[in-house]
Order: structure tokens, then C-alpha cells, then sequence
């Protein structure tokens, strides 16, 4: 079903944009779910993750105020206005499918291409299940494998920042502790086993089934709900800080029969109203991260130092690209009174150039040539 609705809005984007003879077309597309038939409260929330999007990927500012009566648009389209150089955004359709509105944007731009942002790797190991009890009611075996590789997906498919290193089938065997402890960093082995800039650590609390409520009238059973609570926990994998976490909760119906075995990978699954309500959610998920790492810039650390020659753990993949600058932040290691050793950044002046690049590393040269004894393998680098 396809519907285009009526709808003015103003925002003023923020933006650079080089200077071209005629403006390039970009499109974006957005999704939201209609809840208690609110299509228009839904249609704003698409909107706005296509705007998102943009943001993400491009670097947007977005201030809005919408002109509404009713929770009606006035106008035949949705028209952005730049203030700088004139850019403009028009919500060109939108469709509905089920209780999932989808709107695609366009975006004028006067710049030739869109700038590319630094993209982080992200460790993604097994999901932890804090009781395997839960899946015994539809014998779900390897959910935990099944569901990490749908965060993946989600991860690959949505986020505009960052990429999955996926180890779907490596279990952390992490303590109950760790979770429950937000205090706790990433311990030192997880991140250098990584090689990657971030790490990011799942704990699933709940997967348990209700049962319907019955009433004394109730003639007619009636399928069960299935709750799903899982909890989430991002790490840099150089200073082990943890940098975002959060929980998320749904309850969904389960319609399936009591003695129904599924296969945890099974299109039957994912496809059912359970499996498509985690899917949305892994999705606002892969968004959600994004806004976190929005403002961190790219880093990396050296992996080989050989005579001059110095390789990072930065590549094509990341975004790089030969000629980049990059920054060089110093390690310092500090032996404290109790023995141990305390590892401090110390910040430099300091420009190093990508000479080559393969799709995981990266050549850098100093002009320093004579001073780069100064540098050790875990020194980080930092594109700005």
C-alpha cells in the first residue's frame, strides 16, 4: 500500500557543502512502527531516522520545527531548506507494510559527493544467556549463535560508522559478575585479541514465555507472549573504558504450538512476529550505537614497527585513504606503589601520512624520519 501524505516541514541543516554547477540527488530511506494506529506520530519518527542517516553519514546538523494542525502536515511535500547554500530534502514517498511505515527522502546537495566518515570495527563474540532455561519452551538451541549473527547483520545493514567483526560461535565465558559489575573494564585479553577499536558484549536476561490470561469466558486459547530482555555493553578496545550500555525489553506473541521445536536459525523464526520484533529492535540498536560513536574520532595503534617502516591496524575498510593525516598519541607506562603498572597517553604535535593501505592496515610515514624510535607497537594513532 503505498500512500503519499500531505506534510511541510522546516529544518535548517548545518552543513558545508562544496560549491558545483548543478546539485546532486541523494536518497535516504527511514522506518518506524505504527503503534495504536498513530500513523502520523510513526511517519515523523521515519522521517526522522531517515534525517538521521543523513546526519550519520554526512555529518548534518539538524534543527526542526514542524508547522501541524492536528498532527497534520499542511503541505503536498516535506521541503529541508540549507542555510548556507540552499540544499533541500523532499519526502518523495512512503509505504506501509503491516504495522512498519517506510519514507524515502531526497536530498539536493551542491556537493559533488558525500564526505566519507571513518568507520570503527566492532568485536562482536557470542551473546551471553543468563538462563538457558528459558529456551527450553520451543527448543531453541543456538539462540544465542543465531541472535548474535542478526545483531551483525543489523550492524552491517544500518550502522553508517562502524562494521561487525563477527565471532558468532567464540563464547567469552565471562562471569555472572561482569555483567552485573557496570564498574567493570574490558579485560586486556579480549581487546588485544580484537585487533579491533571497539568491543561489544551482550548479556541475554530474558527469553521466557507467558502464558495467555484466561478469563472465565474465554472459549477460544489463546497463544502465549515471549519477552525478550537483552543488555548491552560497549567497550574501546584500547583503554578498555566502557563507553555506552543499556537494556532493552519487548514482549511479543509467541505463535506457535506448545510442542512447536524451532530452529534457531530458521526462517520460520525470524520471519514469525517474534522474530521480526527482535529484528526491529537490533536495528534501532545498530543506530543507537551510532549516535555514540558520532563524536569519538578514529582510532588505531601501531601492530609492526620494522626499521622505518610503521603498519596500523587501520585500512580501506576504515576509510582510509593514502594521504590521510593522522595524529600519534604516545603511551607511557607508569609503575605505581603497589606494584603495578599504570599505562597513561601522552598527546604529541606529531602528523603522520598514510603512504599504502590494504583493506585491514595502513602504511604511515614521519618526516621525522631520525625520531621515530620514539614510537613502540600500541602507540595510538587518530584520524581527527
Amino acid at each position: 500500500m503505498v500512500m503519499l501524505h500531505r506534510a511541510f516541514v522546516f529544518l535548517f541543516l548545518v552543513f558545508g557543502f562544496l560549491p558545483v554547477t548543478q546539485p546532486a540527488d541523494f536518497y535516504f530511506q527511514g522506518q518506524a512502527q505504527i503503534i495504536d494506529g498513530d500513523i502520523n506520530s510513526a511517519r515523523q519518527q521515519a522521517i526522522e531516522a531517515a534525517l538521521l542517516t543523513a546526519n550519520l553519514e554526512n555529518g548534518i546538523t539538524i534543527n526542526s520545527s514542524r508547522e501541524s494542525t492536528n498532527s497534520q502536515f499542511h503541505q503536498s511535500h516535506t521541503i529541508l531548506n540549507n542555510r548556507l547554500d540552499g540544499e533541500q530534502v523532499e519526502l518523495i514517498s512512503e509505504r506501509i507494510q503491516k504495522d512498519i511505515i517506510v519514507v524515502n527522502v531526497k536530498i539536493s546537495s551542491h556537493q559533488s559527493h558525500f564526505q566519507t566518515a571513518g568507520k570503527v570495527s566492532i568485536f562482536l563474540p557470542q551473546l551471553n544467556l543468563t538462563n538457558p532455561a528459558h529456551l527450553r519452551y520451543g527448543q531453541l538451541s543456538g539462540f544465542q549463535q543465531s541472535l548474535t549473527e542478526e545483531l551483525s547483520d543489523s550492524l552491517a545493514q544500518k550502522s553508517k560508522l562502524s562494521f561487525p567483526e563477527l565471532r558468532a560461535d567464540q563464547n567469552l565465558n565471562l562471569s555472572q559478575s561482569f555483567f552485573e559489575d557496570n564498574t567493570q573494564k574490558l579485560p586486556n585479553w579480549i581487546g588485544d585479541m580484537s585487533n579491533s577499536q571497539y568491543v561489544l558484549i551482550g548479556n541475554i536476561l530474558n527469553a521466557e514465555v507467558v502464558p495467555a490470561p484466561k478469563s472465565f469466558w474465554d472459549f477460544v486459547e489463546h497463544y502465549p507472549s515471549r519477552q525478550f530482555q537483552i543488555n548491552l555493553n560497549l567497550f574501546h578496545a584500547i583503554s578498555g573504558e566502557k563507553i555506552w550500555q543499556k537494556t532493552y525489553f519487548i514482549n511479543e506473541v509467541w505463535e506457535f504450538e506448545r510442542n512447536k521445536i524451532l530452529s534457531a536459525s530458521s526462517t520460520e523464526l525470524w520471519h514469525s512476529k517474534y522474530g521480526q520484533a527482535i529484528k526491529r529492535l537490533l536495528n534501532s540498536i545498530a543506530l543507537e550505537i551510532d549516535t555514540q560513536l558520532k563524536e569519538r574520532p578514529l582510532m588505531g595503534t601501531f601492530i609492526v614497527k620494522h626499521e622505518k617502516q610503521l603498519l596500523i591496524n587501520l585500512g580501506r575498510r576504515n576509510n582510509i585513504q593514502v594521504g590521510d593525516k593522522l595524529k600519534l598519541v604516545l603511551r607511557k607506562d607508569l609503575h605505581t606503589r603497589f606494584q603495578s603498572i599504570k599505562t597513561i597517553a601522552q598527546p604529541s604535535h606529531t602528523e603522520l601520512t598514510v603512504t599504502q593501505i590494504t583493506e585491514q592496515t595502513a602504511v604511515v610515514e614521519w618526516s621525522k624520519a631520525t625520531e621515530i624510535e620514539n614510537i613502540q607497537v600500541g602507540d595510538v594513532v587518530i584520524k581527527p
